[in-house]
């Protein structure tokens, strides 16, 4: 059940790595506009903080895209280097078709995360240029279970559109 304060905030549209995800209002959202980062690749919901920027082990819900620096061939192959090591199995999240993964793993600074993520192949696209996506969850005293509404809520407003 997601809490009734979760509304459409505004829509984050990216066509140029082409995925668009609603922002829920009632928490403290950065995006490019706000947080000082040049490169528009997502934007950070923010669970205790009340101002942008914020640091990057701040608690909350980010949701990015990224390019294939490793070039892997499979979003199986992506995990080895995301997880650091730790068990990957499919998540319950799809989006647009494509099944994202998901490990448990910690943030550089120790702090316990989910990370979920997908490595979308593009037709004709050549591997460290196809778009990594991910939605990590860096959870409030290591517990995940309060961002977990908002998580869900988060993908089931995700959506792949046409890259330019």
């Amino acid at each position: 059940m997601v809490p009734h304060s979760v509304l459409y905030a505004r829509t984050y549209v990216n066509t140029e790595y082409g995925f668009q995800a609603e922002m829920p209002s009632g928490k403290m959202i950065c995006t490019t506009e706000n947080d000082g980062s040049e490169a528009d690749r997502g934007f950070t919901v923010l669970w205790d903080a009340q101002s942008c920027p914020h640091t990057d082990d701040a608690s909350g819900i980010h949701v990015y895209f990224d390019m294939n620096a490793f070039e892997s061939p499979s979003t199986l192959d992506l995990g080895k280097h995301i997880c650091n090591g730790n068990a990957i199995r499919p998540s319950l999240f799809g989006v647009s078709g494509f099944r994202f993964y998901q490990c448990k793993s910690k943030t550089d600074g120790g702090r316990t995360s989910l990370e979920y993520f997908v490595l979308r192949h593009v037709k004709g696209g050549y591997p460290e240029g196809e778009g990594t996506y991910g939605v990590t969850l860096i959870c409030p005293r290591d517990d995940c279970r309060k961002l977990m509404p908002m998580t869900r809520w988060i993908f089931a407003h995700m959506k792949f559109i046409k890259q330019e």
